[in-house]
């Protein structure tokens, strides 16, 4: 280690290291602190809770085909909103002709939203609109405004982001574990 490359005795040692002057005194960042703050298990927990989200969302109709041609089809104009309609019950409400689109699926989709590197085809296939979303939590009404669901997937996309950079680190031995 350091101490012993520098040939001083042990108690300069301890001096040095309580002082400003140790030359190799800076912070590192470390597996274990980075684990303490961003990891162990923290990603699960934000996957589950905005997966939640989304799965109330897609009840309130929120989400929709990112593919031009589905939204526009005429057969589908039972599925738009101001018809009534919500894009992720489709299948219940025109039958087989909505089922060839993959269907939609807030776990799968907060999960696809979070791990970058992983294509789930979620997040190609649906995307949130810009809607207001209304729900109770706990005797208390919530109110989500119409710019707040691409809010959520932008925070947790670079949430992933930095999670998986921060993971390829550790375990590329860029931090150093203590």
């Amino acid at each position: 280690m350091a101490f012993r490359s520098t040939r001083r005795s042990s108690s300069t040692r301890r001096t040095l290291i309580g002082s400003d002057r140790w030359p190799f005194d800076r912070p590192r960042l470390s597996a274990s602190s980075s684990a303490r703050h961003h990891g162990s298990g923290w990603s699960v927990i934000r996957g589950l809770s905005f997966g939640y989200y989304f799965k109330i969302a897609a009840e309130k109709g929120v989400f929709a085909p990112r593919d031009a041609q589905v939204f526009l089809q005429q057969d589908f104009n039972d599925c738009r909103p101001h018809a009534g309609g919500n894009w992720t019950k489709c299948t219940q409400k025109v039958g087989d002709k909505f089922a060839e689109y993959p269907q939609f699926n807030p776990w799968v989709y907060s999960f696809n939203v979070l791990l970058p590197v992983v294509d789930l085809y979620q997040e190609k296939n649906w995307v949130p609109m810009q809607k207001e979303v209304r729900f109770d939590l706990g005797g208390a009404r919530l109110i989500i405004p119409p710019w707040g669901t691409n809010a959520l997937v932008l925070t947790e996309l670079v949430f992933g982001w930095v999670a998986s950079l921060l993971a390829i680190a550790a375990f590329s031995g860029l931090v150093k574990t203590d």
